[in-house]
Parts: structure tokens; C-alpha cells; sequence
């Protein structure tokens, strides 16, 4: 498991920083020592009354356009 900060890296114009990530031994290529570049097995966000709606909404089609299920 690996916490915030580290972004993580969708595509070229996709930057984002979820709260908790997952990325297993069989994927770690996917790991550089300053962000994650490409979908992890595993994305948590918190949510909170502030952030709800852009981490539901915005992230949450994100995730779901790049094949991170929920």
C-alpha cells in the first residue's frame, strides 16, 4: 500500500493524487520514485463533505475510463 502524497499518472494530461494505492509485485514497473505511471490494482479516496463530489464525479470516471474498478 502506498499513501498520499505520490501522484499518479493516467495518461499524459491525467495527474491526480488518491489518497491510498495498491500496486503488487507483478506490476511494479509501474513504479518511478516520484509518481505511479498507469492504473493500479488498487485506488482508495476518502471521502469528505468538501471533496465528495470531485472524487465521486471527476476521479471516479477517471478511474473507471483507465480500468480501476471500484
Amino acid at each position: 500500500m502506498i499513501k498520499a502524497p505520490l501522484d499518479l499518472q493516467l495518461s499524459n494530461h491525467d495527474l491526480i493524487q488518491p489518497d491510498l494505492m495498491m500496486v503488487t509485485l507483478a506490476r511494479k514497473q509501474i513504479m518511478t520514485p516520484v509518481k505511479i505511471e498507469g492504473a493500479p490494482e488498487l485506488v482508495v479516496e476518502i471521502l469528505s463533505l468538501s471533496n465528495a463530489d470531485h472524487d465521486l464525479k471527476g476521479n471516479g470516471k477517471l478511474y473507471k475510463d483507465t480500468w480501476i474498478s471500484k
